[in-house]
């Protein structure tokens, strides 16, 4: 979860990612979900996703 402000950047405009990214989200079926969002996400509240490549 990104809040408050926080960032997950990956590459920039002018210089974007280049390679194979991968994002692993790691849980169980029977993990507690989080109220609106659900068990696995890459979550943003007030906060910044940035992906360039």
């Amino acid at each position: 979860m990104i809040t408050d402000g926080g960032l997950l950047q990956v590459g920039t405009e002018e210089e974007p990612f280049q390679h194979k990214g991968i994002i692993t989200l790691h849980g169980h079926h029977r993990s507690k979900e989080l109220p609106i969002y659900g068990t696995k996400v890459i979550a943003v509240r007030n906060g910044t996703l940035d992906l360039h490549g």
